[in-house]
């Protein structure tokens, strides 16, 4: 696959981007369990929902991929196609414990990415689409 930098990103008027920022209950973890620790925190949680409004012929499959080259997700495109990006719980994503960014590609049927959307934090809590500042977090 080409490098994140030599894929072009995707047009803007071809699809909606939806910052779902709610809270919800961390699970408990094993490790609190096994501790005696009851925490019942209620945490910031930080979705992307993806509505695709354009497609083009040659897409194919919508890929979604961490920063460190984990698939999150692979579908093929039907129309429309609206999806989600969890990108975990807020304090998570600042103390780098899940991923930061996330990139999501659309392929031809070769799999061959030709265009993208690339979802970032910053450290400081600023969240980036396209390298494009959008809100803080």
């Amino acid at each position: 696959m080409a490098s994140h930098t030599e894929i072009p990103f995707r047009d803007a008027e071809s699809y909606d981007v939806v910052v779902d920022y709610t809270f919800k209950k961390r699970p408990t973890s094993a490790y609190m369990l096994n501790s005696g620790i009851d925490d019942n925190s209620v945490l910031p949680y930080l979705s992307i929902n993806i509505n695709m409004n354009i497609l083009k012929a040659t897409d194919y499959k919508v890929k979604v991929e961490d920063g460190k080259g984990n698939q999150i997700m692979c579908k093929k495109l039907k129309r429309p196609i609206n999806f989600t990006v969890d990108m975990g719980y807020t304090e998570d994503i600042l103390d780098g414990i899940t991923p930061t960014t996330y990139y999501v590609y659309f392929q031809d049927k070769l799999e061959q990415s030709i265009s993208q959307l690339k979802i970032e934090v910053k450290e400081d809590g600023s969240l980036y689409f396209n390298d494009k500042f959008q809100q803080k977090l």
